[in-house]
Order: C-alpha cells, then structure tokens, then sequence
C-alpha cells in the first residue's frame, strides 16, 4: 500500500477476525478517517467477504486514486487472480512519455505492481510481525 505507515492498521490486525466484518462495512463511507489503514488490514488479513466492497471503491472514479489503489493491492493479498483480472484494466491507462510512477500515475503505477507480483505486495503485515518489530526492532530499522 505504497509507502504509508503500516503500523496504523496494527490495532486491527491483533484484532484479527472479530472486526472485520464491521471493518468491512465501514470502508464504504469515503470521509472515514484513517480508511486506507482499514483497507490494508482487510488485504494482510484476506478478509474474501470484503472482495466486492473494495472492488466498488476501486471502479468508483470518484474515489480519490490513493484509495482505488490501496483497495485494488488489498484484493490482490486476498485472492491475486482477481486483483490481477481488476488491475488488467488500468494497467492499459497512458500518461504520455513520462515514466510511471507513484507520482505522475499511482492507479497505473499500483496495477503494474500488482501484474508483475511485487514484492512489496507479497508481504503481509501479520500478528507475528508486529510483535516482533515490538521485541526487536534493531531488525527492522
């Protein structure tokens, strides 16, 4: 979920299951604050239930980029055949001569992140994770 700060979504992850569904439910309120946090927590934990409200966002163009991009990752954790079906289609977009990146394309950025299996993408923020960034964080600095 490109370079934001993983760790505000920490809550929800050692909350696990329990809250998904009203995580899930919530998501679709645009104005939610800390929603892309939401979102990565729904991919990390492969909430399948959450699939079709995060494709919503993702084809909603009213939704700001950062947010379909964030919602297109998530399904791509969850199941990556359909984050790649979904990404296909933006992956087409132009931007001119100029080089895609987070900056001058981050939708046609994010699809091609998620076409060619990123590595970024295949790390998943986990219970076991965060507790041993807590222990030991000289691993992670």
């Amino acid at each position: 979920m490109g370079n934001h700060e993983p760790e505000l979504a920490d809550p929800l992850i050692l909350a696990g299951d329990r809250v998904a569904p009203m995580v899930t439910g919530t998501i679709t309120d645009a104005k939610m604050p800390l929603r892309r946090y939401a979102i990565s927590f729904l991919g990390d934990n492969r909430v399948q239930e959450a699939i079709p409200v995060l494709e919503r966002i993702v084809t909603t163009e009213a939704e700001a980029d950062y947010c379909r991009a964030d919602a297109r990752e998530a399904i791509y954790k969850i199941d990556p055949s359909v984050g790649r079906r979904i990404a296909s289609g933006f992956n087409k977009r132009s931007v001119g001569d100029m080089p895609r990146t987070p900056a001058t394309d981050y939708l046609g950025w994010s699809a091609q992140e998620v076409l060619t299996d990123s590595k970024r993408l295949n790390e998943r923020r986990t219970v076991w994770r965060i507790l041993h960034e807590y222990w030991f964080p000289e691993k992670f600095e």
